[in-house]
């Protein structure tokens, strides 16, 4: 086998293990409840210092 063979099986390979990940963690937050409210109020957190850095932008006139 040479380098040619393999050219097109790094991505393949990466989006597997990516899309693996993902469903994974989705699988986990369905069977935990605990999990799944974390995931939850993280999200509230980060959606209210988005929501706050939006009003706060300074403009000079």
């Amino acid at each position: 086998m040479t380098s040619q063979d393999f050219i097109g099986e790094a991505p393949r390979t990466s989006v597997f293990i990516n899309n693996l990940h993902h469903t994974t963690d989705r699988m986990w937050e369905r069977a935990c409840s605990r999990r799944r409210r974390t995931s939850y109020l993280i999200y509230q957190l980060t959606d209210r210092i988005r929501e706050q850095a939006r009003s706060h932008i300074f403009r000079s006139a």
